[in-house]
């Protein structure tokens, strides 16, 4: 029929290699789902298909990447030697922690989320290279967190590749962790597929062959109506029918009424009654530990000998309740949940008791604590330390959910009085990747009863993280100062480690000159390297914020990054390397910065570490808006974007990426950008957001809202104030709001925030920052003394590489010779500024720069359409890439892309440098006078 021909050509394409995708098959339960996934998994393996089911159970839902490990488990135990080291090649190599049983009790990372997906992601992609991979996965409604987060991860980069994911979906059964699996219905790439119920005259046509004789229309119609169509419950209401002679004619409708779909559970309990003790008992067992149980495991729950067990299995195989292959597993979902409701509490318990036992004995940490979440507390000590053992394992594995549910079961069985304080800090951790806004109240009580002073700082450290990360700063601030105060001596390090984090907090908070104050001692004594140098990048940035001279900031900020303590401190996202980077970008030396910046890049993509990742990225946005990189800063904005919302870049990075639109005319774009993201409504009162709020005022001030785009800029510079971020090179507010003001008539208050921001610019002393200031001061006085300014900024960046701020300066000039006479002067300074705009791809300014060419009688050129001129940051990225000799694969791995991606993007290179083939590449590259490599 036609979900099965759905199905087909969807394995169909998948098989021939062209192109990966989703299919959901929606529906009640009974309706057909699971007949279907396993039909497509039978014809995909007869297509020479390799293919993997797992079911998930909501019974399971402890096990971190419980439904993942049942799709790879089994390939990667049959995989050895060469082939086991293909399948964790490259990117995939993480994925070993996600599956091993035996995962160490590692300190987990903010990190190990996002690495997980992605190194699952490319095991994936590697086991689809031997041949073309079908996934199938029943009743996704129930999956644990951690496996629809990878569902989905998946499905929005299945494009391209040789894998076909099938999932099977109650529509009368969503979990509660259901948003990424409705994320798979609706995303583009998922095609849904929706059984539909048997039509009266199916339904007539099973009656005749279930009850042998031709059925009465009114017969056929009662059981239909009965059932609704629902095939399972049309199976099972006949099954009960022909057991109890009833025959197909008017007269017997009672019958069938009698009957109805409400009796699937009693049926199948009468059933499984007629089967004999032992075969009662195993499924019971076999039911409550679920599909994902091993025979041994589904034997000891049930108490069965071996002989026992097997004939058992047998006999609930014939009665078509269960599988036998690979493992005992329902047939049908619903003959386990009528099972299952069927168990009264005491059976439960005394069943998951019996697991417990087996799991144990076997040193399942993981499958002991799952099975603890159906036990009743009973203050076992032991019970407490496997669940924290679990939950610990869960972390390492990327799956915060699971930890976050073993450890509220830890804190109910209770744990002793020495353990709780530890029990609720570990909960409070594990929430912060995930419930962040639950965190603090967890991790505020492990405060008040932790009773061992190192203990108690450590926990405050992680509250005041918490606490800042919702923007509840003033809290963090003093919770950490408590903290600081009780610290013994002593302990040297966790003193360091507080200090550091209050004066990286005080940037945050009106009294912060009080702080560090309050701190000075402290700080004055630290003497291990990544404390200090973590000091020294935040007073560097801070000294920026303060105006204090620009050498002394490089100085400050090129200590701090080049002690070698930093690159460690971001596998956490920590923000001091960043900082530091900023600081230095600010100074003028953007390429100090950007060279910092990619080496944290490098170790990040090393590490699969998506926080560095995208904290570098938006970083580097900034710094390539700063050097006049528009579409670089555009290509870094959006690859965060790409990433989906792990870690803090992508809000942050948003005033950049609006920016960066801005300067090149995309006003809808960035327009669509602001009403998508965080700056759409009230920008929170974080000095992090307010580049956003300036970007948003220059983007209505480009719309021609001046008004709107003023009161923006003006609250962005009151913000600036409030936390002592004075500094032009940081925000130029001032100038912005300056020109605005001058176009309004405003003239006086353009006349004091120009002349304010020169005096600032003049103080700090980088060349590019105090040329910009000299620019807008000579365009507001305007006059000779105007044109004199407008001159020494254009002479001063002339020993500079900053092209846009160039650009800007040198059409003032060319506009200001213009206006004396000087027309010669003036086409030679508009040429250059519209070839510095071009070289940004700034094309508002690039077309000032052509009228202002034109008014003073030149002729301008036509600019380069193809070569590497033409290429977006993207394309130019992946083409240096590929031009050093690297994989489309390995391309991928580094950018955290698809290999569709950057086949998209290289095609699309190739066009622009007018090559056929990758050999070609590296000398076309060493054309681009704007190449990385």
């Amino acid at each position: 029929d036609a979900d099965l021909e759905s199905l087909h050509d969807a394995i169909d394409r998948a098989g021939r290699g062209d192109g990966g995708a989703s299919v959901v098959v929606e529906g009640p339960a009974g309706i057909g789902k699971t007949t279907l996934l396993r039909t497509a998994l039978d014809a995909a393996r007869h297509a020479g298909m390799r293919t993997a089911l797992a079911r998930a159970s909501e019974f399971e839902r402890g096990f971190g990447f419980g439904v993942v490990r049942q799709l790879f488990e089994p390939i990667v135990a049959e995989a050895t030697g060469p082939r086991s080291t293909a399948l964790f090649a490259g990117a995939a190599r993480l994925a070993r922690e996600t599956l091993d049983q035996a995962v160490g009790d590692d300190t987990p990372t903010r990190e190990n989320a996002y690495s997980a997906l992605h190194a699952l992601y490319w095991l994936c992609v590697n086991i689809s290279d031997e041949r073309p991979l079908v996934l199938g996965i029943d009743d996704l409604q129930w999956a644990d967190a951690a496996s629809l987060r990878w569902i989905s991860f998946l499905a929005r980069r299945i494009e391209g590749l040789p894998v076909l994911l099938i999932a099977t979906l109650r529509t009368d059964g969503r979990s509660d962790e259901g948003a990424p699996a409705d994320d798979l219905v609706v995303n583009r790439l998922a095609r849904t597929v929706r059984p539909r119920a048997l039509s009266t005259e199916a339904v007539g046509v099973l009656v005749a062959h279930e009850l042998g004789a031709e059925p009465d229309p009114e017969f056929v119609s009662a059981c239909h109506d009965a059932t609704r169509g629902n095939p399972l419950f049309v199976r099972e209401l006949l099954g009960s029918l022909r057991v109890q002679g009833v025959q197909p004619v008017a007269g017997q409708t009672g019958r069938v009424e009698e009957v109805g779909p409400a009796a699937v559970t009693r049926l199948v309990l009468h059933r499984l009654a007629g089967l004999g003790p032992a075969a009662e008992r195993l499924a019971r067992a076999s039911a409550l530990i679920g599909d994902g149980g091993d025979a041994e495991l589904a034997r000891g729950t049930a108490d069965l000998t071996p002989e026992d067990f097997a004939a058992a299995a047998q006999r609930l195989h014939g009665a078509n309740l269960v599988s036998l292959e690979p493992r005992v597993a329902f047939v049908h979902p619903v003959s386990r949940a009528a099972i299952v409701a069927s168990l009264e509490r005491e059976e439960r318990v005394a069943l998951a008791r019996r697991a417990i036992e087996v799991l144990a004995a076997r040193g399942d940490v993981e499958g002991v604590a799952s099975h603890l979440l159906a036990v009743p507390p009973s203050g076992d000590a032991e019970a407490v330390a496997t669940l924290r053992q679990a939950a610990a394992r869960a972390l390492t594995r990327g799956a915060p959910e699971a930890a976050v549910a073993l450890l509220g079961r830890a804190l109910v069985e209770p744990p002793g009085d020495g353990e709780q304080a530890r029990v609720l800090h570990e909960l409070g951790l594990a929430e912060l990747r995930t419930r962040a806004t639950v965190a603090p109240v967890h991790l505020r009580a492990a405060l008040d009863l932790a009773r061992d002073p190192p203990l108690a700082a450590r926990i405050a450290d992680d509250l005041a993280r918490a606490l800042h990360s919702l923007n509840r700063t003033t809290e963090a601030v003093a919770i950490a100062e408590e903290a600081l105060r009780r610290v013994p001596p002593k302990e040297t390090e966790l003193r360091e480690r507080l200090a550091a984090r209050l004066v990286e907090l005080a940037r945050f908070v009106p009294d912060r000159i009080g702080v560090r104050r309050r701190v000075a001692g402290t700080m004055a004594a630290i003497a291990g390297p990544a404390a200090r140098a973590r000091v020294d990048a935040i007073r560097a940035y801070d000294a920026m914020l303060a105006v204090e001279p620009a050498e002394e900031v490089a100085e400050n900020a090129r200590r701090a990054l080049h002690a070698g303590a930093l690159a460690a401190d971001t596998a956490d996202g920590s923000m001091p390397v960043f900082l530091a980077s900023m600081a230095l970008a600010a100074t003028g030396d953007t390429h100090g910065a950007a060279a910092e910046l990619e080496r944290v890049l490098d170790t990040a993509r090393r590490r699969g570490s998506v926080v560095s990742y995208t904290g570098a990225l938006s970083i580097r946005a900034r710094v390539r808006l700063m050097s006049g990189d528009l579409r670089g800063a555009e290509a870094d904005a959006q690859e965060i974007a790409a990433l989906g919302d792990e870690g803090l870049g992508r809000d942050y990075v948003t005033g950049w990426f609006v920016e960066s639109l801005v300067d090149q005319g995309r006003l809808d774009d960035a327009e669509t950008a602001v009403e998508g993201g965080v700056l759409g409504d009230r920008i929170p009162e974080l000095i992090v957001f307010n580049p956003g709020l300036h970007a948003r005022g220059r983007l209505r001030l480009a719309q021609g809202r001046l008004h709107e785009g003023l009161a923006d800029v003006l609250a962005c510079g009151e913000r600036q104030a409030a936390v002592g971020a004075l500094n032009p090179a940081d925000l130029p507010w001032r100038a912005t709001a300056a020109l605005a003001l001058l176009e309004l008539g405003r003239l006086e208050e353009a006349d004091t925030l120009s002349a304010q921001e020169l005096t600032l610019a003049t103080s700090f002393g980088a060349p590019v920052v105090l040329a910009a200031a000299e620019r807008v001061r000579g365009l507001v006085v305007g006059g000779d003394d105007g044109r004199v300014l407008i001159e020494r900024a254009a002479t001063r960046l002339e020993a500079t590489d900053a092209p846009l701020e160039g650009a800007r300066t040198m059409l003032a000039a060319g506009r200001a010779r213009h206006a004396t006479g000087d027309v010669a002067g003036a086409r030679q300074a508009t040429q250059r500024a519209r070839e510095l705009a071009e070289r940004c791809g700034a094309a508002p300014l690039a077309a000032d720069t052509i009228e202002a060419l034109v008014s003073a009688g030149g002729r301008p050129r036509r600019t380069r359409s193809h070569g590497t001129a033409a290429l977006t940051q993207a394309e130019r990225r992946i083409a240096q890439h590929a031009a050093q000799g690297l994989s489309n694969r390995e391309i991928a791995q580094a950018l955290f892309v698809t290999e569709k991606t950057v086949e998209g993007h290289l095609s699309r290179a190739y066009r622009k440098l007018g090559i056929t083939s990758r050999s070609q590449l590296p000398a076309a590259m060493r054309l681009d006078p704007e190449g990385e490599g």
